[in-house]
């Protein structure tokens, strides 16, 4: 089976940061992961034929982050894209739907929501859990 990369867009370090890796890493062991921290190094990685159809995780701390990011959306099309938004008002709501986000959170959440389908995405065996 072909494991697939991961691209995470983790811009600012801090508690939201700390609760998803803590939350996904346990389910990224077989697989490659970058974490890029900046616009700039998320197009780079994005140019890279073996990257570009990663499954792309972006933590969008704010408004600005998330107009930089949809200027750059071209980008992500051959991408399975994961949108952590810092709210989701309809304004919100239109950018991440605009970029072909194939999944939506909020940053306030615990990020069960996001282990639950990334395993799916990456086409990984979810892991089991007992019937007792």
């Amino acid at each position: 089976m072909e494991r697939k990369w991961v691209i995470m867009f983790l811009p600012e370090e801090g508690e939201a940061e700390e609760r998803l890796l803590g939350r996904l890493l346990p389910l990224l062991r077989r697989h490659p992961l970058e974490i890029v921290r900046s616009a700039v190094q998320l197009e780079r990685s994005l140019q890279r034929p073996l990257l570009a159809s990663a499954v792309v995780l972006l933590l969008v701390p704010d408004q600005e982050a998330l107009s930089n990011l949809l200027a750059a959306s071209c980008l992500l099309q051959e991408s399975t894209v994961i949108l952590i938004l810092p709210d989701l008002s309809p304004g919100t709501l239109a950018k991440a739907h605009a970029m072909g986000a194939r999944f939506l959170s909020e940053l306030d959440s615990d990020f069960s929501d996001v282990a639950a389908v990334l395993p799916r995405m990456l086409g990984t065996p979810e892991p089991m859990t007992s019937a007792y």
